[in-house]
């Protein structure tokens, strides 16, 4: 007989078989699985054309479909009144073409300036691709000294984004729009971007507003209204807030995320001396180009009643201002902790105290304080932030380990360890000079034993104190005994239970350890308040 079959690829397949049934039988059999296989992949394949049709799938952010135009040009700067009224109060974006060209920094920032008047300060490093890990820099993860930096950036995937010492602040004018009315007082902190070109941000949104201003290089954006933030899979938050897109940006997948190309959005091309204003909420992606692209932002925001009507205090006569001489919730002295991104409710702006105004406070007054509130903090802006991040049982055992049959401490091993760990040369020093008391490059089992506590300091779990801490502090600063009922909450960490064991290892270092947490107890206070 015949079977008259379809062929995927000649259309209609003729089988004459023949009528015994011992070989039909199996041949059909055969036969029918290899044409339904074949019928399978056809399909398959088909729907699988049909889905990778979808324009810009597996293709960089912007691809998916045409933009609406380049966001608005201005050609000269705007006037307090018309950037409040046409791109403030509006949420709309904007690029000003040269800008930043008066600001001494667009022509004295090369890298020797930089090199040789602000060298030795310390910056925040972070990976050009926004997906990585941050980068090791000459003072450990995430930080590293400028000279440092600008002589190894181009052979490296680091950029820097940090804040920006108020010392090279004196090379930044505020726009005359941002020096009275509206804006003039809500300046809160300054930002720094340096890298080799060719990095990239991810699609995200800021709870701020930005001025970005670009003194190297080119700078490619996308901008994206905040609606869009459910298409954007950023959730579903208020515009006030920062939010980020979990699409990749160098290559969209529509099957995970349709909506993308049914999203409006128009670009901006920033070259040297242009800013770009960018509203609070709005989504935007940033790639940077040329052997060398450097930019600093302004961060500002401004009150519910500004933000509905014009402010013009002030603005009758509008110059550019250095940027030292600008009110700035936030300053770096380029040395130090950082306060880059730290919130600051809009309420109470001017209601903060810092760690060393606290300490001045004399202690009649400090019962009129009803409570002390923590203003939230980024860990990536401690410089122990390696610490932070290392485990701090595993660098004890690998510490431990290190002794060798000499009963020396094995610094080669130690460093090794520590490094496949994920830490760096840096903090590995640091911790081997703890222990070396004597500073002759040896450790030996007994400076080992009186060190390892001092040395392993910094990879404890720090909190800043409540108020009863506070209290404690101020009442030991002015020589005031504690009353008994607080004797109790005494700011003394608890010792773990791994060094509780050790105890029974070792008196001596156990020993050392109730010294050393007797002192923290002393002579602890808070970071921040």
């Amino acid at each position: 007989f015949s079977l008259r079959l379809l062929n995927p690829t000649d259309g209609l397949l003729n089988l004459s078989l023949f009528t015994s049934s011992h070989f039909t039988r199996p041949l059909i059999k055969m036969t029918l699985k290899y044409c339904i296989g074949l019928l399978v992949v056809c399909l398959s394949a088909n729907l699988c054309s049909a889905k990778d049709s979808l324009r810009g799938h597996n293709e960089p952010l912007g691809m998916q479909r045409d933009s609406d135009g380049h966001i608005d040009i201005l050609t000269s700067l705007p006037t307090p009144k018309e950037f409040w009224q046409k791109y403030l109060s509006t949420s709309t974006p904007v690029l000003i073409r040269g800008a930043t060209t008066a600001s001494p920094a667009f022509r004295l920032w090369n890298d020797d300036y930089l090199k040789t008047h602000f060298g030795n300060m310390t910056f925040k490093i972070e990976a050009k691709f926004e997906y990585n890990d941050k980068p090791t820099g000459n003072l450990g993860i995430g930080f590293d000294q400028l000279s440092h930096f600008l002589d190894t950036y181009k052979t490296r995937q680091a950029a820097i984004l940090s804040q920006i010492p108020t010392s090279m602040q004196h090379d930044i004018l505020a726009l005359p729009f941002m020096t009275c009315g509206s804006v003039a007082n809500r300046l809160r902190e300054n930002h720094l971007w340096l890298s080799a070109g060719l990095s990239r941000s991810r699609l995200h949104s800021d709870p701020i507003f930005t001025l970005n201003c670009l003194l190297a290089g080119q700078k490619d954006w996308i901008f994206i209204h905040s609606k869009y933030g459910k298409e954007l899979s950023a959730g579903q938050t208020d515009d006030q807030a920062g939010r980020l897109s979990r699409i990749n940006v160098d290559k969209v997948n529509l099957h995970r995320y349709p909506d993308v190309g049914k999203v409006p959005w128009h670009f901006a091309n920033a070259t040297p001396g242009d800013c770009i204003y960018v509203p609070r909420g709005y989504f935007h992606q940033v790639r940077s180009t040329g052997s060398r692209n450097m930019a600093y932002t302004i961060l500002f925001d401004i009150s519910a009643k500004d933000f509905k009507i014009f402010n013009d205090t002030g603005c009758d006569h509008i110059k550019s201002v250095k940027l030292t001489n600008m009110p700035m919730s936030w300053r770096y002295s380029g040395y130090g902790h950082m306060t880059f991104g730290n919130n600051m409710p809009l309420s109470s702006a001017q209601k903060y105290i810092t760690r060393q105004q606290l300490l001045g406070i004399p202690f009649h007054v400090y019962h009129e304080i009803n409570s002390l509130q923590e203003l939230e903090a980024n860990d990536d802006n401690n410089l122990n932030y390696e610490a932070i991040m290392i485990d701090y049982d595993a660098i004890r055992n690998i510490a431990k380990t290190s002794m060798d049959s000499t009963g020396n401490f094995d610094q080669e091993k130690f460093i090794k360890g520590y490094k496949k760990m994920g830490g760096s040369d840096y903090f590995a020093g640091k911790f081997i000079k703890s222990l070396d008391e004597d500073k002759n490059g040896v450790v030996d089992i007994n400076e080992f034993q009186r060190n390892l506590v001092i040395a392993l300091e910094i990879y404890k779990d720090s909190s800043l104190p409540d108020k009863q801490e506070a209290k404690n502090i101020l009442l030991q600063r002015d020589g005031i005994e504690r009353e008994e009922e607080h004797a109790g909450s005494s700011l003394t960490s608890e010792t773990d239970e791994n060094e509780q064991d050790d105890e029974n290892e070792d008196d001596n270092m156990a020993e050392q350890q109730n010294d050393i947490q007797e002192r923290k107890s002393r002579d602890r206070i808070p970071d921040e308040l």
